[in-house]
């Protein structure tokens, strides 16, 4: 008597299974079942699916904002360069110009004009939320320059 399995059915082995338990072969290629599957949960797919979405576009963003903050500080590293050779230049800058703020460049500081922020007084009166806005830099940064803006206002205070 013959054996009716071909020798590779008897060979062959179990089907492989992805992360989602019970997925075939055939499931496993597009990673979905079918919807006509027994025993899966779809919306508990769906609901993990939504979860791991969520939690990758999280991270795409805090990667992006980090980027953006590197090429921010390396931008202001250059124009605060900029600014210091600029400052060696002239004699004295006009009292209470942006320019005497160490980390807030021309760019910054053509935003910050724009908005009203014109000198040291009037950054050292803002917000950290107006002075970001306006200057379309982080919150972080703009509250640091608003310390030094009081710091110097204190400074030409003390020296009056």
């Amino acid at each position: 008597m013959t054996n009716s399995t071909s020798p590779r059915e008897q060979h062959s082995s179990p089907p492989i299974t992805n992360r989602h338990s019970g997925c075939s072969n055939s499931e496993a290629s597009s990673g979905w079942p079918s919807t006509s599957t027994p025993g899966w949960d779809l919306e508990a797919l769906r609901t993990e699916f939504d979860e791991r979405f969520d939690q990758i576009q999280q991270q795409l963003e805090a990667l992006s904002e980090g980027t953006q903050e590197t090429n921010e500080s390396v931008s202001d590293e250059t124009e605060a360069t900029k600014v210091a050779e600029t400052a060696e230049k002239t004699e004295e800058e006009p009292e209470g110009s942006l320019n005497s703020i160490k980390g807030l460049g021309t760019t910054y500081q053509q935003r910050l004009s724009d908005a009203g922020i014109e000198n040291v007084g009037d950054l050292a009166e803002s917000s950290p939320e107006e002075v970001a806005d306006a200057a379309d830099a982080p919150k972080k940064r703009a509250t640091e320059w608003i310390e030094r803006a009081k710091e110097l206002r204190e400074e030409q205070e003390a020296q009056a």
